[in-house]
């Protein structure tokens, strides 16, 4: 088994496909009630990828020094990350009772561990025009993630909604995988199901006939939904939390915890395209 820490940008759909398993088995694994609901940094218990090569045995050098002297800009929990343990052991080891008091200098007891190697960053974007880095991390300047901007203002002008909201919307649903398909069935960047696409094409677009799987009609479904939501609600917050909750749920009994969980979600992720 491994562990992977979550990128800007990754959704539970994507990890399982990497992963060669399935969303109900990682929420399954970590105890992860909504799916939706992960966050950069988190630690998610994972398989191993499919076809990962086995670990090399390790190499016979000499061992690595037991003890580590704190240099400045130190905390314990990044030496339990650089030789393999954790701030528990470290606190054990050394009899450390507040692991955020750490004098310079200071010589821990670090185990035969050798310290593990960080692998260099990747390099900045290249200059050009990019995504939020916040949301989409190594994914920003993506040329074909990028090219999608002029779809996105194009469909969202055309029906009247804000342009970031339609963007937002889109990350919180599918991080812009115009290949996304949620075991639900939903499809593509606005994460739109095929009986939902074909009621907006048969009752809201004069029966025009959209692929859901294509980007560009994809955000003509998505962005003609929300503005019949808008229409339909009393104002932005329902219509975003009816994207997700169903229209005629939040009009019988109101935004439920998930919608409102949800429109918070989308707001959020908004305020990066402005």
């Amino acid at each position: 088994m491994a562990t992977h820490i979550v990128s800007a940008g990754e959704t539970m759909f994507g990890l399982a496909r990497r992963y060669g398993t399935t969303v109900g088995e990682l929420q399954a694994r970590n105890g992860i009630a909504d799916p939706s609901m992960i966050f950069v940094g988190q630690a998610l218990d994972v398989p191993d990828p499919p076809g990962a090569p086995t670990p090399p045995p390790p190499d016979a050098g000499p061992a690595a020094p037991s003890t580590y002297s704190v240099q400045p800009g130190d905390t314990l929990f990044g030496i339990a990350r650089r030789f393999g343990t954790t701030v528990a052991e470290l606190q054990a080891r050394n009899g450390i009772a507040d692991p955020n008091l750490l004098a310079v200098g200071q010589v821990l007891v670090v185990g035969d561990a050798a310290p593990v190697v960080t692998p260099p960053l990747d390099p900045p974007p290249p200059p050009g025009p990019t995504l939020p880095i916040a949301l989409f991390g190594a994914r920003a300047a993506d040329a074909g993630l990028v090219g999608l901007v002029p779809l996105f203002d194009q469909w969202a002008d055309a029906y009247a909604v804000a342009r970031d909201l339609l963007k937002g919307l889109a990350y919180v649903e599918s991080s812009w995988r115009s290949d996304a398909l949620s075991p639900s069935g939903a499809i593509g960047l606005c994460q739109v199901l095929p009986s939902t696409a074909s009621w907006i094409a048969s009752a809201l677009l004069g029966g025009a006939a959209l692929d859901p799987w294509n980007p560009a009609h994809n955000l003509q479904l998505g962005s003609r939904y929300l503005r019949y939501l808008f229409d339909l609600l009393a104002d932005e917050t329902s219509a975003v939390a009816a994207y997700y909750q169903g229209p005629g749920s939040v009009r019988r009994n109101g935004i439920s915890a998930a919608g409102v969980a949800y429109a918070n979600r989308v707001a959020a992720a908004r305020v990066q395209f402005r």
